[in-house]
């Protein structure tokens, strides 16, 4: 008994600021056995448990297919997670682990945590690397192609990772797995090649790996910052020494990681554990030990969905009942401090409102006229004199009986959408974040007579949600009349910004050109009128004439809010700058028929106040000389350098080829266009005709279409249209 005090607290002494890679003793440093160290540490801390799978929940098998979880280990990760923040962190496909576990209040990172989300209902997703995924699905293919006579050998589809499996091939043509493998890899230089325990696998070539998901996801729950928090993580694998490293002295991240192994090993971890089966049991020692405070901090956000709420039928400073007929969504509600009520929702969120908010904006019609203006102005209302005299829950309506006898009826809808909790605020943002179209997906298309039918709006409504949701959609059989997509166009909304090209312009190769759109050759990615101060939003371009001698003029569309994203994890200096440093957009030009002279200033990069992108300005053709301090010129131009490469690059752009009758419609604030360069012939033509929509105007028929065919649907989203609006 003395020699094991004596070790633990030797290792208590040492492990406070641990060497990187040192060798740990199975013996000396197991965690079961230095359960009192470890628990000396996260005594009154609230403690949060990230796991690896293979090898940690669940021994390694010769089938990865099999790799399931016991009843013993769900039973323990089901009454971990009702007293900690508990999630997986494998590489394993997201899906995969999810249906694997099948417990929906974890958290999980997939493909290595190139893939994130949490508990249902929250707003935590994090997908750090959409645009290599035709990069590793070409790798996967050849992998598949080239193990096909290496018996033993299996490739695993991850997602956002490619792994392949040797641990079944016969030891003597394990080297050629080898080779295969480094072959692949050095033919894809956007991939990179890690080795782990009998795999191999293929990854995005970015700075991003287990220990940066687990720090996104302490940062996203408000949890990298506090004091009483205290994180465990346990892995089995050298992908998993990453986040075992945030736990050095030098990351100033207060917790500890616990490696898996049978052996002694070099590994950044501080604490060991032999196998699954001691895993589970410290697990368990966790979930009964006293000394710790359950992780559900009232400063984050998304706890809440693991929580239950009590129902209350009594609160102070008001009378309050509940009616027979109470909504399924709303539980009850509590008053505080006659300033503001708590509501508390089934799936166990909280939505705070003040007093004075809900009283500016009752609905009934003394309060708001029929058209939907404010007849009552929070100035008109005087805080210290307002308060409740009954409040109550009928039906799906919030009633408030106000101390001056005013009645105001809240319906739970409403509330909802209304709620400013953070919750719900990181729920919005999430719902408006863009999601770029995978560049294999098929183009979305609506046929023009189905859009075009004004008895049935249906297939406007498509067609539009496919240009909010993805970008652009492309109408097919149009028309091949000139001003056909004046009239398509007008089908939305009235034309705009005709000043300069009038209603309907052409594209077409012209002797004179009085734009560079009106040649052969190749047109880098653009907005277009960006020296207005609000360009247009939707633009049409309808291939009048598209003759198949036409070599080459494929239509090229990039959105750019993918490349923004990706600017930003890769160059945060330079996308500093884009952010803060106005470029020049200028359009000069007093020879035409229609003389002009336009110029706006503006960063080509703008954030709302949660510092997301809202809006991205990118028009090559159309810039003027800076007029910036000095010492933002050479920064400008180097990060303007970088940004091109990112958009010209290819990695975010989708193109094809028009055909005759083809209308595209594309949201030009967020999907830069352009052409490739294209030869005709004597005979052969390219003839688009094009013409714009306000984007206010577009997104305006967009949300009253959706009330009619969507009110219910909560996939059918109102994506952000980079049209500079801080939502």
């Amino acid at each position: 008994m003395a020699t094991t005090t004596t070790a633990t607290a030797a290792l208590a002494a040492n492990s406070e600021a641990p060497r990187p890679s040192r060798r740990l003793s199975v013996t000396n440093a197991n965690a079961l056995a230095n359960f009192s160290v470890l628990q000396s540490r996260f005594r009154d801390h609230r403690l949060v448990v990230f796991l690896d799978y293979d090898g940690t929940l669940t021994p390694i098998v010769n089938d990865p297919a099999l790799a399931l979880l016991s009843p013993a280990m769900k039973d323990t990760l089901e009454k971990l997670r009702e007293k900690f923040i508990t999630g997986v962190i494998t590489g394993r496909s997201l899906h995969k682990i999810q249906k694997f576990v099948s417990i929906p209040q974890l958290y999980y990172a997939g493909s290595h945590g190139f893939d994130i989300e949490g508990p249902n209902g929250t707003a935590i997703k994090n997908q750090v690397a959409a645009q290599f995924l035709t990069d590793l699905h070409n790798v996967r293919d050849e992998l598949c192609e080239k193990i096909k006579d290496v018996p033993g050998a299996e490739v695993e589809d991850n997602i956002f990772a490619v792994s392949l499996h040797y641990r079944n091939v016969d030891p003597s043509l394990r080297p050629q797995i080898s080779a295969l493998a480094r072959t692949t890899s050095d033919q894809h230089p956007q991939i990179k090649l890690n080795q782990g325990k009998m795999v191999y696998e293929f990854k995005p070539k970015i700075d991003w790996n287990k220990g940066k998901a687990l720090q996104w996801l302490l940062q996203a729950l408000d949890l990298d910052k506090h004091d009483d928090v205290y994180t465990i993580y346990i892995g089995d694998d050298t992908t998993d020494e990453d986040a075992f490293r945030l736990f050095q002295a030098k990351c100033n991240l207060k917790g500890v990681g616990i490696v898996v192994t049978e052996e002694s090993v070099s590994t950044d971890a501080s604490f060991t554990l032999r196998d699954t089966n001691e895993v589970c049991e410290f697990l368990n020692r966790l979930i009964t030990c006293d000394g710790h405070a359950n992780s559900a901090p009232s400063t984050s956000p998304y706890k809440t969905q693991c929580l239950q709420w009590r129902q209350v039928s009594s609160v102070t400073d008001a009378n309050v009942h509940e009616e027979t007929s109470i909504a399924q969504e709303l539980l009850g509600v509590d008053v505080q401090h006659r300033e503001f009520i708590t509501l508390r929702w089934q799936d166990g969120k909280r939505s705070k409102f003040h007093l004075l908010h809900l009283r500016t904006w009752c609905l009934c019609p003394e309060c708001q006229h029929e058209t939907g203006q404010r007849i009552i102005n929070s100035f008109e209302i005087d805080p210290g004199n307002l308060d409740i005299a009954e409040i109550f829950v009928k039906g799906d309506t919030l009633n408030i009986v106000w101390n001056d006898q005013h009645e105001s009826s809240f319906p739970t809808k409403w509330l909802l959408e209304n709620s400013y909790s953070q919750w719900a605020l990181d729920q919005h943002a999430h719902d408006m974040t863009p999601i770029p179209l995978p560049l294999d997906a098929p183009v979305p298309t609506t046929e023009y007579a189905r859009m075009m039918d004004e008895d049935d709006d249906k297939g406007l409504y498509e067609a539009l949600q496919q240009v909010v949701e993805n970008g652009f959609t492309v109408i097919r059989n149009t028309p091949s009349e000139p001003g056909a997509v004046k009239t398509l166009a007008e089908r939305i909304s009235p034309i705009s910004h005709s000043f300069q090209y009038g209603d309907v312009f052409d594209v077409i190769a012209e002797p004179k050109p009085v734009n560079i759109a009106y040649t052969t050759v190749y047109l880098k990615s653009h907005v277009d009128l960006a020296y207005y101060e609000s360009p247009p939003g939707l633009q049409f371009l309808h291939a009048l004439r598209f003759d198949e001698s036409v070599q080459g003029g494929e239509s090229t569309f990039v959105d750019v809010f993918s490349v923004a994203d990706e600017f930003r994890r890769s160059h945060p200096e330079h996308f500093a700058t884009f952010c803060r440093v106005p470029a020049t957009f200028m359009k000069r030009h007093l020879t035409r028929e229609k003389a002009t002279i336009m110029e706006y200033q503006r960063p080509h990069i703008q954030l709302n106040h949660r510092d997301e992108v809202i809006a991205v300005h990118w028009s090559p053709p159309f810039e003027g000389p800076l007029k910036v301090p000095f010492d933002d010129v050479m920064p400008y131009y180097d990060a303007y350098r970088i940004f091109h490469e990112l958009v010209e690059g290819g990695k975010h752009r989708y193109e094809f080829k028009l055909k005759q009758g083809d209308t595209v419609i594309f949201n030009q604030r967020r999907v830069l266009h352009g052409r490739k360069q294209f030869s005709q012939s004597s005979n052969g033509v390219r003839h688009l005709q094009g013409t714009y929509v306000n984007i206010d105007d577009a997104l305006c028929r967009y949300n009253v279409l959706r009330t009619r065919f969507a009110s219910n649907d909560p996939t059918a989203k109102n994506r952000r249209v980079a049209n500079g609006n801080f939502a």
